[in-house]
């Protein structure tokens, strides 16, 4: 089970049970304003003015909810459990507990700021569904950055003509570009791929990654273009800005997850 931050267990604390079910469909399990006011059986508008306040309440640092500690455990377990299985399905045991926890507002100091949240309907796997497929874009799109990455090491190493193999020259040539600056590179796209495959890397350390790697994707069509190459095929050109479009996709989709 992932360890849980102790401030993670005051939030909710903070917070009406309306609130909290509000605050943890949205940022937890990524779901619309619109889903969420189904599921509570309120607008749209209630539902993003039950997030500001949620958020407003979170960052005030203030106590309001005064429950029993096995109480505070059963919660969390069920959310970790929820949270940790990339289910939504199973929150539906989660959910029992914030209307509970609405029933003891009397022990608080501010009664009046709680409310009973109504019986919901269960979430439905769409939230979990769409974090799926985000999961399967993100390793695709990186899985083609680092390939194409793989692929140019090798040839630096070992094809110095690549990617002009009856050429009188080698591609650094070519390109008018100083032989010293393939090694600087080649050490570059290594590091940049161990850091975006390799777990447990630092978040600065990959996105510096990504933007070395976008730095050079840029610099290559640039390159190619400036001397000509276009003219021999687009491909030259287009090539480098597809794989950055495959970078740019998994970056957002890396913010997202490190986000959540």
């Amino acid at each position: 089970m992932t360890p849980v931050a102790p401030s993670q267990l005051v939030v909710l604390q903070r917070l009406t049970p309306t609130e909290r079910a509000v605050l943890l469909l949205y940022d937890v399990f990524d779901m619309s304003h619109t889903e969420i006011a189904a599921s509570l059986g309120k607008s749209d508008a209630a539902c993003r003015q039950l997030l500001s306040r949620a958020r407003e309440n979170v960052r005030a640092e203030k106590r309001v909810l005064r429950t029993p500690r096995d109480e505070h455990r059963r919660l969390l377990l069920a959310f970790v459990r929820a949270v940790n299985g990339g289910r939504t399905s199973p929150a539906s045991r989660f959910w029992a507990p914030l209307r509970l926890m609405g029933m003891v507002a009397q022990s608080s100091p501010h009664p009046d700021r709680f409310d009973v949240v109504p019986p919901i309907a269960t979430p439905t796997s769409a939230a979990g569904s769409r974090r799926e497929k985000g999961q399967v874009v993100y390793v695709v799109s990186t899985g083609l950055v680092c390939a194409v990455m793989v692929f140019s090491i090798v040839n630096f190493v070992f094809n110095d003509h690549f990617p002009f193999p009856n050429g009188k020259e080698g591609a650094f040539d070519h390109l008018h570009l100083p032989h010293y600056l393939k090694i600087e590179l080649t050490t570059a796209k290594i590091l940049g791929v161990l850091a975006l495959v390799v777990p447990g890397v630092p978040h600065k350390i990959r996105e510096f990654a990504y933007f070395g790697f976008g730095i050079t994707l840029i610099s290559a069509a640039i390159a190619h273009y400036s001397v000509g190459d276009a003219a021999l095929g687009l491909y030259y050109i287009l090539d480098p800005l597809g794989f950055l479009a495959a970078l740019v996709v998994s970056y957002r989709y890396f913010l997202r997850f490190s986000r959540n």
